[in-house]
């Protein structure tokens, strides 16, 4: 490689130089820039337009002194005058840059030269070659050499009438006279005027200096004017700079001086804000940070409180599980020995309770974990409250009569927008709180419990209202809390479990339905649930949504698909005892196939979700279908509640069930079911 710098490098170079530079320098620089570009556009164009009016003034005076000379030297040249032509000669050699004055005949004779005609007596023959036809009339060469122009010019001979040559020479040969008429269109010679362009060429020269002297003092002064304004400039953006690089430092106090210019100042104004802005920062800082650490320590004491509440969470769980679990076990080895048919049946029913006992906790636990998870699915529509009001009296009627509790519900004819489902667990849950912990033996004051509904604006306040114990207003949050009771440190079953409220909670997060306590030791509770107002439908559509009766079940063709022995059989038992037709499996490959080689078309499909072999209810549920080439009602009853496999049983058109599910909540879904089949 040669040791020559590239193109690039020297671009390089140049950026690093300009780099190098100061701020103060580099907006002299910038702003010369174009001022410079302008002066030299300015000038080279100013000089060049000045050369070219200088050069066609040169060539308009040449053509000019050829003209006048070529139409004063006719008769000269006609009448052989020399010393005339030499006087033409000596007076044109007197103008300005004129250097040589020539005249020659026809011929190409030179009759007369002025000064130094040099170029025009070494061209004169090609001029004279090159003679232009008689009717020319202007300029007949221009030619340049060197420094020199010679402009060439045809004399023509002048028309001159002399009477008794024209007549005889008429009279005697018309020939010659026509030849007499042309004879003023013959050239008579030629005449050159040669001249320098040396003047105009100093002209020029000192033209250019003194563009070059103006434009090199608007550039100085241009020069000076950028300066100021760079030192203007650069000052208060330098002195911003320093302070930047001061405040990085941590200094305080540090401010910098407005500007007279717009920009400058509001920079400048900016900058001392940012400055206050970052001391006051600076201040609050270890305030804080000792927030944050304030925070954090709570953060910390709420998650140690969220893990003990977890720890009692299991704990209190544990318990309540272990209890009917003992209680079950030790019932059915009773039932196993016993002999005596009235002691079996009392068996049979204390199984029942400690089962009962065992769901209710599982269903808690489970619609907690729902709920947490936020696998809950809401289905807000606008219903009558009164339908949830006569569940009540179906569901706690007896128990409030064996404790001798008043259970009192007012009738309404309000309509809510709710969940139905959720909206009924919520108040079924106070009514039952209510109940479990109001006393009806106190002759002085007899227990009572109150549901009652109350418009307000655009919503329905929904209370439940007891003369119990009451509730101390330090225990107003505690108690919905998981497994929290405030008389019940023995965990008797009878008192409930402690999740009821709980899950009131996490439902009115759920719905947006806010529930409030009024409460006191020894004045009763009063629970209430705000819910949105719904307008009533008119009485044909309400009649039209009048539940119907349920549906028999005896006869109804039920596919019974469970991995399970012991699950398989309690279920195909139950449903045998109500009267259905059920074909028993474990879910195996080809299901649809075989039911249809033998002839039984199932009317219902109840499923379990995960079977074995890696095969799911949906699986199964789908070659029966698509066996059938029908959308046979389908049900999954599983303990799995992964909110994937939720989403896509429910998408798919099926119901699903939870483990363990109640024989009432089976027989309900069948009825459905079968209803649906029935309207078919």
């Amino acid at each position: 490689m040669s040791g020559h710098d590239s193109p690039s490098s020297g671009t390089a170079s140049r950026s690093a130089r300009f780099r190098r530079m100061s701020l103060r320098t580099r907006i002299a620089a910038l702003a010369m820039l174009p001022v410079l570009s302008l002066a030299v556009l300015t000038g080279a164009v100013t000089i060049q337009q000045r050369n070219s009016e200088l050069e066609r003034q040169l060539s308009a005076r040449g053509a000019l002194l050829a003209r006048q000379l070529a139409a004063a030297a006719d008769y000269g040249l006609f009448s052989g005058n020399r010393q005339s032509l030499q006087s033409l000669a000596s007076a044109v050699l007197n103008e300005a840059d004129v250097v040589g004055v020539l005249i020659a005949g026809a011929n190409g004779e030179t009759r007369i030269t002025s000064g130094n005609p040099s170029v025009a007596a070494a061209h004169l023959p090609d001029l004279i070659g090159r003679s232009p036809p008689a009717s020319a009339g202007t300029i007949d060469e221009v030619m340049r050499q060197n420094d020199r122009l010679v402009f060439a010019r045809t004399v023509r001979a002048p028309r001159v009438a002399i009477e008794d040559i024209e007549e005889s020479r008429v009279g005697d040969n018309p020939q010659d006279a026509g030849a007499g008429e042309r004879s003023g269109d013959l050239p008579l010679g030629f005449v050159a005027v040669e001249v320098s362009d040396r003047s105009i060429r100093r002209a020029q020269t000192q033209y250019a200096l003194q563009v070059i002297a103006i434009l090199a003092a608007v550039l100085a002064a241009a020069f000076i004017v950028a300066r100021k304004l760079s030192q203007r400039l650069s000052r208060p953006m330098l002195n911003m700079a320093a302070a930047v690089q001061r405040i990085g430092r941590g200094e305080e106090g540090v401010r910098v001086e407005g500007s007279s210019i717009e920009v400058l100042d509001v920079l400048a104004s900016g900058l001392n804000q940012t400055a206050a802005q970052l001391e006051d920062a600076r201040h609050n800082l270890q305030a804080r940070i000792d927030e944050a650490t304030e925070q954090l320590r709570q953060k910390k004491e709420e998650a140690e409180q969220a893990d003990r509440a977890k720890t009692r969470f299991l704990a209190a769980a544990s318990h309540d599980l272990r209890q009917p679990m003992q209680a079950l076990g030790m019932f059915a080895s009773a039932l196993e020995h016993s002999s005596s048919e009235q002691e079996r049946v009392g068996l049979a029913h204390q199984i029942a309770q400690a089962s009962n006992a065992m769901a209710d906790l599982l269903d808690s636990l489970l619609d907690i974990s729902r709920l947490d998870a936020g696998r809950v699915r809401v289905n807000r529509v606008d219903q009558p409250l009164q339908p949830i009001f006569d569940r009540l009296w179906d569901t706690f009627g007896d128990p409030a009569a064996q404790k001798e509790i008043e259970l009192v519900v007012r009738p309404t004819d309000l309509w809510v927008q709710s969940d139905p489902v959720l909206l009924r667990q919520i108040i079924s849950n106070l009514v039952s709180n209510a109940v479990r912990y109001t006393s009806g033996a106190d002759p002085q004051r007899p227990g009572r419990v109150a549901v009652l509904a109350r418009r307000r604006a655009n919503q329905v306040v929904i209370e439940v209202r007891d003369n119990g114990p009451g509730i101390p207003a330090e225990a107003h949050e505690r108690i919905f809390l998981e497994f929290e009771q405030l008389s019940n440190p023995e965990r008797d079953r009878s008192k409930g479990l402690g999740l009821g409220l709980a899950i009131v909670q996490r439902l009115s997060r759920l719905l947006d339905h806010p529930v409030a306590l009024r409460s006191a030791p020894g004045l009763g509770s009063t629970f209430s649930v705000t819910v949105p107002r719904a307008d009533a439908p008119t009485s044909s559509a309400a009649a039209s949504a009048a539940p119907e009766e349920p549906t028999s079940l005896i006869g109804r063709r039920v596919l019974l698909v469970e991995d399970d022995a012991l699950v398989r059989e309690s279920v195909a038992r139950l449903l045998r005892l109500w009267g259905c037709e059920v074909r028993e499996s474990t879910g195996g490959l080809d299901l649809g196939a075989a039911l249809l080689k033998e002839g039984w078309r199932p009317q219902v499909i109840l499923c379990d979700f995960r079977l074995a072999a890696g095969r799911t209810g949906l699986s199964v549920i789908d070659d029966v279908r698509r066996t059938f080439d029908a959308d046979v009602p389908a049900a999954l009853i599983t303990g799995d509640t992964e909110f994937a496999a939720l989403r896509s049983q429910l998408a798919g058109g099926i119901q699903v069930l939870f483990k363990p599910v109640r024989p009432a909540q089976l027989r309900m879904l069948l009825q459905g079911m079968a209803g649906g089949i029935a309207a078919e």
